[in-house]
């Protein structure tokens, strides 16, 4: 992480490092497929009918959120001890 202040070019002002801003070289949602298009999450069968504008969304994904084990089971197969 950078720490020092550094002069930008052709300002002449010194920028703190926390004005510069953050960038996720590892972010999930910038990765390629292997057909090298953006990669698309998949989606189990109980969003099937979803329409990727709505699945996309951060505002449907929090409003659809997965929040207790009952609804994960509905997804994943569970064994009786992760219940």
């Amino acid at each position: 992480m950078e720490t020092e202040a550094r002069v930008e070019p052709g300002a002449g002002a010194i920028t703190p490092p926390e004005a510069a801003p953050f960038v996720n070289l590892r972010d999930p949602a910038k990765r390629l497929g292997p057909d090298g298009k953006p990669a698309v999450s998949r989606r189990a069968p109980k969003w099937q009918d979803v329409p990727d504008e709505k699945w996309n969304d951060w505002r449907w994904q929090l409003s659809n959120r997965v929040n207790d084990l009952e609804e994960v089971g509905e997804i994943l197969q569970l064994t009786d001890e992760e219940r």
